[in-house]
């Protein structure tokens, strides 16, 4: 009988069923009650179910049919009725029932995003520092906001376990700082890659937006600004005109450069939006427009916006509506409008939180932010207050000794706090209710920001225009925060503290050759992890270092034990002027440049469609300041005065958006138009098996990886595929669906590809040669090549139809947990990533001398091994079944070499009796 656990004590569930599931819904249920679960709904989909309706019927219907509050959401996919208001509404976590599994197996509750059913979710498996060095706070909230709609956990702490930094500079802090470490696999990215991602709602190989920490910074600017010139030809397509029949006015203090302010216009207008241009905040009216976009709540835009009664938002209102797909009021949330005055000094509101999942995590951290306060997933006597679902736990109990400091407080003491700006009585007796009575109803971000209908803001003298002086003083804290980390690599970080620009963390044992940092600042922060608190102490008490990215020449590194109790003046320190100046002139990089905007004499005759040429043209809009008058009259006289001019422009704009592309990229676009016109022509007239139909359609549905050819194959070639709906990747990515090799490989990609759920095709290097020729010369009969022709010789149909089935080859065989020795052949990293795409949870690297302690069962309920090796030496084998023969438990060893690995990754199948590459089993 299964273990009985506390794991989810408390956490209400709903498992989604459609009756062609491949999952147990009755073991997921029985999984989840013997871990505590306190409610396990299963509800059935049905397809009629799922018929359009609006935000408010949806939210209504779900409270009807849920009369509880749902801790998350257990389900293979996501097309069902309410996900959308599930996921990104009431912040449930949705997951595959995969995700049961990992908490369970990891004795903790793990990061939910990467378990995402939601197919456009691409990124989920990404971990991506946004460098705040390099953006202005407008571009930061943009692009975290595109990050996170993709599935990406954007985070504020560097670690080995991060896959990407998104800068423009390749000088950047946060690339000098882990730039010369070993073993780490961080791709430097210009934030195009996010952008392409986003508007293709595909994994985007990161190659031509990669950064060079050896360029130039006029390289980089001219490759960012090609980089955004390709995107041009791009177009979003949301699958609901959500934004019909609404006018926006985007306020003058959004700080963002004009390719990334066009591209927010171009956000708004896919939606079916339109945006209004206007020179002054008089200009501001809700004849012409019903809704703004503005970062400052001060500032003169949002004041004549909130005059006119118009809807007033941020640039993460925006985001939000596109993943709800539905227009939404700013004032229905607390944070979709620009941020108010801080209402706590950081040393006032010091808030730890217990029992929060998913994008609520992130949610509490900004709204503490916001507040003025510092949020931690450690949770010491430091904490003032904490925020908790439930009346057990832990950080519960432990407030509970603490009373005489810290308060024990529902979110609704939060939310109330920010809602009414100012610091609510925490011992109201409203306060103290856990859990929150009400449901779904009155669950985390339920609450509106303001009861009236257009009121949207409160009369307050206080100025949330950001000083200079704040800036360079190290007072300042950005209103954003850092997202939850699965992997529990910082989750004793309550130690750590941001320092400069961009907090680092980086595990000391992969950095043992930096040297020793003296800087930081008062910041006290500590980076997400997912709780639970039972299993806080099982974690490693791993070193980090605290890196200072300031660029400067003289900066070093401090290694801290995280575990440490060290006093808070042992690591404070002061944010130098030189930093904050620094700071300050990235976040302005257009300062001297005019803002692209419309409202005078000569352009008041403008239609709503000229803006996005506008933007595409002229640089972004300057923040409002004690000079705006003169910066405005400035960009007035820079406006086109010519509207045959201007109307000639905006034409050319729409056609091609080509009138600023360097000489060899129009030559290119040219080939490709050939390319694509004589593609098109073979679709329509050439004799294709399976004919597409509709506009659109390709006769292909390949994303590949190729291993052992085509190392070398050119762009344009890559186009010309992609035209035919044949996408190659350079490294394996969810979506991959084919295999392209000149034969059966023992190649890492190979070997992966084997758990291709399904793997489609595997196909030999010249059918690629094939596709290409047929499309560029019109040759071979004007006849697409067919896949069936083109089959890897040695490589069984049989075999690519297991790739079909719910389960791993390894999982199929109750194998679980393998050991390894630590000089295998291929490396151990290599090696693990492939064990674990064909369903092993455990790869445990055995150390050169190692222990009967060291070693790893594999507990399952099937006559699998009880204990397996995969050995190099003979020797190693010997002392394997010496140490497990030792063992006082039920004991049943087997001790392979590599190669019966491979045998059974290539037949999808493994066969215990085999003796082919069996070192000794007993």
């Amino acid at each position: 009988m299964a273990t009985t656990t506390g794991l989810f004590h408390g956490l209400n569930f709903v498992i989604i069923t459609n009756n062609t599931d491949e999952f147990s819904v009755d073991a997921i249920s029985a999984r989840l009650k013997a871990n505590g679960a306190n409610k396990c709904v299963v509800y059935k989909n049905e397809e009629e179910s799922n018929q359009v309706r609006d935000l408010n019927q949806t939210k209504q219907e779900m409270c009807h049919r849920f009369d509880h509050d749902i801790h998350a959401i257990i389900s293979n996919t996501s097309n069902f009725w309410f996900y959308r208001v599930a996921a990104f509404d009431y912040l449930i976590p949705v997951v595959t029932p995969d995700w049961v599994q990992a908490c369970v197996g990891s004795k903790r509750i793990t990061r939910a995003s990467g378990f995402s059913p939601n197919p456009g979710h691409v990124l989920k498996n990404c971990q991506i520092y946004i460098s705040r060095h390099s953006f202005s706070s407008s571009e930061y909230e943009l692009y975290s906001a595109l990050l996170r709609s993709l599935g990406a956990l954007c985070i504020d702490y560097l670690s080995s376990k991060a896959s990407h930094i998104v800068t423009k500079d390749a000088q950047d802090p946060a690339i000098a700082a882990v730039a010369s470490i070993e073993g780490l696999n961080i791709k430097y990215v210009l934030p195009t890659w996010a952008v392409q991602t986003f508007m293709t709602e595909m994994y985007i190989d990161e190659e031509i937006h990669t950064l060079n920490p050896k360029d130039r910074p006029n390289d980089v600017r001219k490759q960012l600004s090609d980089a955004w010139k390709r995107l041009e030809t791009l177009e979003l397509q949301p699958t609901v005109k959500f934004l019909q029949n609404h006018k926006f006015f985007l306020s003058l203090d959004l700080t963002l450069p004009s390719p990334s302010y066009g591209f927010l216009i171009d956000l708004i207008e896919a939606a079916g939006g339109v945006v209004i241009r206007h020179v002054q905040s008089k200009d501001i009216r809700r004849s012409s427009g019903d809704c703004f976009v503005g970062q400052s709540r001060k500032s003169d835009d949002c004041h004549e916006a909130d005059q006119e009664k118009l809807h007033i938002g941020n640039i993460i209102w925006i985001l939000h509506m596109w993943s709800l797909a539905t227009f939404v009021d700013p004032i229905e949330k607390l944070l979709l409008s620009p941020l108010r005055p801080r209402v706590f000094k950081k040393d006032e509101l010091i808030l730890g939180y217990t029992t929060y999942l998913g994008q609520q995590r992130n949610y509490i951290q900004k709204l503490v932010e916001a507040l003025g306060g510092i949020s931690t997933t450690e949770f010491t006597k430091k904490n003032t207050h904490l925020l908790s679902c439930f009346p057990f736990g832990q950080k519960y109990d432990a407030a509970l000794r603490w009373k005489d400091s810290c308060k024990i407080v529902n979110h609704l003491w939060l939310e109330d706090c920010y809602r009414y700006q100012k610091q609510m009585a925490s011992d109201d007796d409203k306060y103290a209710v856990l859990p929150v009575h009400g449901g779904l109803s009155t669950r985390l971000g339920q609450m509106p920001l303001s009861s009236s209908t257009h009121s949207t803001f409160d009369e307050d003298p206080a100025d949330t225009i950001i000083p200079q002086e704040m800036i360079t003083d190290g007072t300042f804290q950005n209103p954003f925060s850092q997202e939850e980390n699965h992997d529990g690599i910082l989750e004793h970080a309550s130690s750590a503290h941001i320092i400069g620009d961009a907090p680092i963390l980086v595990d000391a044992k992969e950095t043992s050759n930096l040297e020793n940092s003296v800087n930081g600042t008062s910041r006290e922060q500590t980076p997400e992890t997912d709780h639970t608190d039972n299993f806080n102490a099982q974690h490693d008490s791993s070193k980090f270092l605290v890196l200072k990215p300031d660029g400067a020449s003289n900066s070093t590194v401090a290694p801290i034990d995280l575990k440490l109790s060290r006093k808070p003046s042992e690591l404070e320190y002061s944010l130098t002027p030189e930093v904050g100046q620094e700071r300050e002139n990235m976040n302005s990089p257009i300062r001297d440049q005019s803002p692209p905007l419309s409202g005078s004499t000569e352009a008041a005759h403008l239609q709503p469609g000229v803006s996005s040429s506008l933007a595409s043209e002229t640089p972004s809009q300057l923040p409002s300041s004690a000079n705006s008058r003169r910066a405005k009259e400035k960009a007035v006289m820079k406006l086109h005065t010519d509207m045959e001019a201007l109307n000639e422009f905006q034409q050319s704009l729409k056609r091609k958006k080509s009138g600023a592309l360097l000489p060899e990229e129009l030559q290119r676009r040219k080939q490709l138009k050939v390319m694509e016109d004589r593609v098109r022509g073979l679709l329509e007239n050439g004799d294709i098996t399976d004919k597409p139909k509709g506009k659109g359609k390709r006769p292909y549905d390949i994303v590949a990886v190729c291993t052992g050819c085509h190392e070398a194959i050119d762009d344009m070639d890559l186009e010309l595929l992609k035209m035919l709906g044949i996408t190659i990747e350079g490294t394996i990515t969810p979506h991959c669906n084919t295999i392209i090799a000149p034969k059966k490989l023992r190649t890492a990609k190979f070997l992966t590809s084997l758990s291709f759920n399904p793997l489609k095709y595997a196909l030999l290097p010249e059918f690629l040669t094939s596709v290409i020729t047929v499309a560029r010369n019109g040759t071979l009969g004007d006849k697409f090549p067919d896949v069936a022709h083109y089959v890897i010789p040695d490589l069984d149909k049989e075999i690519l139809e297991r790739t079909h089935l719910h389960t791993k080859v390894f999982q199929r065989a109750g194998i679980v947990s393998i050991n390894v020795t630590d000089d295998v052949p291929g490396g151990r990293d290599v090696l693990s990533s492939i064990l674990m795409a064909h369903g092993v949870q455990d790869v445990h690297v055995l150390p050169k001398k190692f222990a009967e302690t060291d070693i790893h069962a594999n507990t399952n309920k099937k006559k699998s091994p009880t204990h397996i090796l995969v050995a190099q030496k003979a020797t190693q084998a010997k002392r394997f079944n010496k140490l497990c023969a030792q063992l006082q438990q039920e004991k049943k060893v087997l001790v392979v070499e590599w190669n019966w690995c491979v045998n059974s990754i290539f037949k999808l199948e493994v066969d215990f009796g085999s003796s082919d590459y069996v070192v000794c089993r007993s």
